[in-house]
This record gives C-alpha cells, sequence and structure tokens, in this order.
C-alpha cells in the first residue's frame, strides 16, 4: 500500500500506475489488431485456396465462421466475390462507396466503384453498370480538365513572376 508516503508521493505512485496501466491497454489492444489482421490474411488466403480447388462449401464455411465467431473482422467485398456471391459484394463496395463519398479520387473508392462494376457486370446488370461507369468517367475527366486549367493558371502566375525579374 501507500504507508508512511507523503501526498507528493503518493500522487507520483497513482501516476506511475495509472500510465503503467495504459501502456499495457495499448499493447493488448494493438496485439489483438495484430492478431485480427494474421486472421484476416489467413481467412482470405484459405477462402482463395478452397475455392481454387472448387471446394465451395469449405470456403462458405470460412466465411460464415468468420462472420459468426469473428465479428471484429471486416468482411471484404473481395470474399464474397470470390464466392460468386454478387448481390452481397454489391452490398459491401456499395457500403465502402458511401464510407468514401468525400474523398471520390481515394484508391479505396476507386476501388469499390470498379468492384461495383465487375458485380453489375455478373449480374447482367447492364443499365446500372452503363449508369455506373459514365458517371464514374465522367466525374474523372472534369476533375482531369480542372487540374489541367489550375495547372495552366500556376503556369501563367510563375512566367509573370519570371517575366517581371
Amino acid at each position: 500500500g501507500s504507508g508512511g508516503m507523503t501526498g507528493n508521493h503518493l500522487a507520483k505512485y497513482h501516476k506511475r500506475k495509472s500510465r503503467k496501466k495504459y501502456y499495457v491497454e495499448i499493447n493488448e489492444e494493438m496485439m489483438s489488431q495484430r492478431l485480427n489482421t494474421s486472421y484476416a490474411i489467413t481467412a482470405e488466403s484459405l477462402l482463395t485456396i478452397n475455392n481454387q480447388l472448387q471446394q465451395r462449401e469449405a470456403a462458405e464455411g470460412i466465411l460464415r465462421f468468420t462472420q459468426i465467431h469473428k465479428p471484429m473482422i471486416q468482411i471484404k467485398p473481395t470474399w464474397f466475390e470470390k464466392l460468386s456471391r454478387w448481390e452481397d459484394a454489391l452490398d459491401a463496395y456499395s457500403k465502402t462507396h458511401l464510407e468514401c463519398l468525400l474523398d471520390t479520387y481515394s484508391s479505396e473508392n476507386i476501388a469499390a466503384s470498379l468492384g461495383r462494376m465487375r458485380c453489375l457486370q455478373a449480374l447482367g446488370e447492364w443499365d446500372r453498370l452503363y449508369k455506373l461507369a459514365t458517371g464514374q468517367f465522367t466525374d474523372i475527366n472534369e476533375e482531369i480538365d480542372r487540374l489541367k486549367n489550375s495547372n495552366r493558371i500556376h503556369h501563367k502566375i510563375l512566367n509573370r513572376q519570371s517575366d517581371k525579374k
């Protein structure tokens, strides 16, 4: 205990204990995240191998086990794609797309859009695929034009500055 400790020593003692507890909790969280990452990589590999060996039930079992017993593991849309579960993959990609809406040109959002396109193609949803593809590439073309314009303006400013010298 704290028998014979002054108030100052007692405060330092409790501060050290709470700091130690904090670092132990951080360490446990990091270990948990590493285990989850390792599990996700292993599960995805097993799913891929079983799928390639045409062991569909085993691959489905890995997915089901992960969903039930490892709820903290985020199921990737590609897992559903590998199992030809196109509706589930489309839902998962759409969820990712909604999470990235503010960052239209992030690699994650572009990957989600391409995944949605693959799903729509597999489902034969040609109208939706066309709308998604034309919308996506129209946006990209507009962004490219905007960047070209801002680049031209930037060069004009630089040229004016160099003309003044």
